[in-house]
């Protein structure tokens, strides 16, 4: 890995490590600010980050985020997280309609 890669890669570990040492409370009102889509970011920039955003204990800030961004509720069935994903996820494959010949 060069240098550069590496310092990069380095500072982006301890930001994570930084954020995760702050107070829970704060770490959760800041989280209810945010867009699903943010949240669905976060959850994947690390693996501690992942385990604490996707948390069930956290699924009112999950609520919190979609009421406060204007995201209809999931349907029955749906998590939370699930659902921000199906909405969000541009890394899922799309069905595309064809015009058909005539």
């Amino acid at each position: 890995m060069k240098q550069s890669a590496r310092l990069v890669q380095e500072s982006k570990e301890s930001l994570v490590r930084s954020f995760m040492q702050l107070p829970l409370d704060i770490v959760l009102e800041m989280f209810c600010h945010l867009h699903p889509r943010t949240l669905l970011a976060i959850s994947r920039t690390s693996k501690e980050l992942r385990a604490m955003v996707l948390s069930r204990r956290l699924a009112g800030v999950w609520s919190k985020s979609r009421e406060g961004s204007g995201v209809p509720e999931p349907p029955a069935g749906f998590s939370e997280p699930r659902w921000a994903s199906l909405l969000f996820d541009t890394r899922r494959c799309q069905v595309r309609m064809h015009k058909q010949r005539s």
